[in-house]
């Protein structure tokens, strides 16, 4: 940053022997680029609110709006007045907060950001070439972010920070801001937005993704493009060139749409469209669509279809990196299911019996009650000996799924305790089935309202049971679980109480 303005000082230094009046508008933006550069000081060292942020960016954006860097090209065929000035004002707003953000969110991973605020830099500095000091400032920005790029780059020896982030999108959004106000036309402004395509595709989905969850768009989540991509198995480092390759493709659309002097418009935006839309197959995007057209067309959300709601939670166990952090959304996952209480087992190291390691409940306190009671009962028993629903299939040989409707068909089977009064009408068993064999089971029931359980819930619960088995072994969380088994057991044998193990 420090060379980047020593840079910019320079150039203005020069350009004042012959200021004229468009040169004015870059040194404007320049002095009102350092109120965000002061801003991202302040947030990395103390942190700022997320309002805090967004007012003193408005007041920037603000600033340069009264100086006359304006987005009102597209109003001229209005007349002018209070309602074209508001519209004007609201537009620059959202232009300059659009870019200023983009680049502080794309901001994930170690190189990334600055890779593409230099990409866009040269880019904009060619497109800039009519104007001689735009030009320079994008060069000097560029200049100055490949130089820190040689430390950011994974593994980073610095960081970008939010003092760089915001900085480098703001002078992004305020360079191509100023230079569209040369030409008033569609493609004038199309070509910053193209430019920086990757950014504003990855905020614009962002805020789709907020805005449908029904969560604040201030709120951080781990669905951006890049976590998708590591989500997938690509290194750091191969992530981040995934994305560099991508953001010099928009750029050559960018340069080819300037170059052309928008003749090809409709054949570079349908392109830009396609690969857009690509992307957002391939990454897992496509179910918001789905979501955004139930909101749209239904009356609420009682109106979004399960598999719909279904599939933002499961998106998210694909970035479980332990035991807890699976069984947090899975339990959330088999509530949202319809199942009212359920338990995750994984088998012990010597997949001859299964310990308990995470349960669930709608209503804690009589499940706990419950289970107390259940543990007397079954703790005793030996492997298919008139215990627990999971035990009898251990005994069987096969990990299949056991769905009960009635307890008349475990009579003889269950403990006659646990059938009578802990177990549900009906329950399912759903094994956990990985490469050499099953993992574990989970158990789920609708014991507080004793609703039947429906074929497509049960379709749904073995769904998650292959999703979970497929994480586990994908993030080889085997060690992990036998540790945690290892370390109940140990536990189970100094305190009588924590024996535990759900039918």
């Amino acid at each position: 940053m420090i060379a980047s303005i020593v840079s910019l000082f320079f150039i203005f230094k020069l350009e004042s022997i012959e200021m004229h009046g468009l040169s004015k508008q870059p040194l404007i933006l320049f002095f009102s680029g350092l109120i965000i550069l002061v801003l991202g000081v302040f947030d990395d060292i103390k942190g700022v609110s997320p309002w805090g942020k967004f007012m003193v960016q408005a007041l920037a954006a603000s600033i340069i709006w009264v100086c006359g860097i304006r987005f009102d090209f597209l109003l001229s065929h209005l007349e002018s007045g209070t309602t074209t000035d508001i519209i004007s004002f609201f537009m620059t707003l959202l232009w300059m907060l659009s870019f200023t953000n983009a680049m502080n969110l794309i901001d994930g991973l170690d190189g990334l950001a600055t890779g593409i605020s230099s990409i866009s830099f040269l880019s904009l500095g060619i497109i800039s070439y009519n104007s001689q000091i735009l030009s320079f400032m994008c060069v000097a920005l560029a200049g100055a972010t490949l130089g820190f790029l040689r430390f950011n780059f994974n593994p980073a020896k610095i960081f970008l920070g939010d003092t760089g982030s915001l900085f480098l999108g703001y002078m992004l959004g305020g360079i191509s801001l100023v230079g569209a106000m040369k030409t008033a036309t569609i493609s004038s402004i199309m070509i910053p937005i193209i430019l920086m395509g990757l950014p504003a595709i990855d905020t614009g989905l962002s805020i789709i993704r907020r805005v449908l969850k029904n969560t604040s768009i201030f709120q951080g989540d781990k669905e951006h493009i890049h976590h998708k991509l590591l989500e997938m198995g690509f290194s750091h480092r191969r992530v981040v060139i995934i994305l560099y390759s991508f953001s010099v493709l928009f750029s050559f659309l960018a340069l080819y749409l300037t170059f052309d002097s928008g003749k090809q418009f409709g054949l570079v935006v349908l392109v830009f469209s396609v690969v857009s839309y690509l992307a957002f197959s391939k990454l897992g995007y496509k179910e918001y669509l789905k979501l955004l057209k139930y909101r749209i067309v239904g009356n609420g959300d009682e109106n979004i279809p399960l598999e719909v709601k279904y599939f933002d939670l499961t998106s998210k166990l694909n970035v479980a990196k332990k035991p807890e952090d699976i069984w947090e959304t899975a339990s959330k996952l088999i509530n949202m299911i319809g199942f009212e209480r359920s338990s995750l087992h994984f088998l012990d190291p010597e997949r001859k019996k299964i310990i308990k390691v995470f349960s669930w409940a709608q209503d804690l306190n009589k499940i706990e009650a419950l289970m107390t009671r259940y543990q007397k009962i079954v703790m005793k028993k030996t492997l298919g000996e008139k215990g627990s629903i999971v035990s009898y299939q251990l005994s069987q040989g096969k990990p299949e799924i056991l769905f009960i409707r009635s307890k008349d068909e475990m009579n003889g089977i269950i403990c006659n305790e646990i059938l009578k009064d802990i177990a549900a009408e009906q329950f399912v068993s759903v094994p956990i089935i990985g490469k050499n064999g099953a993992l574990g089971y989970i158990v789920a029931d609708k014991y507080f309202s004793s609703n039947p359980i429906k074929q497509e819930e049960v379709a749904m619960l073995a769904s998650l049971a292959a999703q979970i088995a497929a994480i586990v072994e994908c993030n080889q969380l085997s060690i992990d679980l036998n540790s945690i088994v290892s370390d109940v057991r140990k536990r189970s044998q100094l305190v009588e109480s924590q024996k535990n193990i759900l039918y």
